[in-house]
């Protein structure tokens, strides 16, 4: 890598300093705290809480943006369960697209609160939508808080892949586990 440019008036990053540098990130806000990095997208199945997809992105990115690689034709006539972030048109063609049963939260706007069957709706659809939180909770318990060791998109990319498949595997050994344990018992 080569050293970055002067700009803005300040001086040049030395080579060293470039090396630890990540120029694909970004930084973002959640729950009022800062964050800097990349974003873990994933689609995963509910039922068994196994991630089907994933995709990664600069923190920045929106929600939205990574749905269209998330998707999968092969889940025709299935719900697609996602947050508020998700909810417009464009969504809502993609479901159409791929055939996929559009199961997105209801949003509330300026002046136009939620009426009680949306809150209704969003209540009931808010319990499905918890079994893929729990993955990502269940990544962060594994993880224990540890920070990515790797700089760039790419790599970043295959760091966030290993451990998603890290907890595929131990999903996999709870479920081999719990029937045998079935079958035994």
């Amino acid at each position: 890598r080569k050293p970055a440019e002067p700009r803005d008036g300040k001086p040049a990053l030395t080579r060293q300093q470039a090396a630890h540098r990540d120029d694909e990130a970004n930084w973002t806000q959640k729950h009022d705290r800062s964050w800097f990095g990349y974003k873990n997208h994933i689609n995963a199945d509910v039922e068994h809480g196994f991630i089907r997809n994933y995709a990664v992105t600069p923190a920045a990115t929106h929600d939205s943006q990574a749905l269209p690689e998330l998707l999968d034709i092969t889940q025709r006539h299935q719900p697609l369960y996602a947050d508020s972030a998700y909810r417009s048109a464009a969504t809502a063609r993609r479901c159409k697209d791929y055939r996929l049963i559009h199961r997105v939260m209801h949003k509330a706007q300026r002046n136009r609160p939620l009426t009680a069957a949306q809150k209704r709706t969003n209540h009931r659809w808010a319990r499905t939508r918890a079994r893929v939180e729990h993955v990502f909770a269940r990544i962060d318990l594994f993880r224990k808080g540890r920070l990515l060791r790797c700089t760039g998109l790419a790599r970043s990319a295959v760091v966030i892949g290993l451990i998603n498949f890290a907890h595929n595997l131990r999903r996999l050994a709870t479920m081999v586990r719990q029937q045998q344990a079935h079958a035994s018992g």
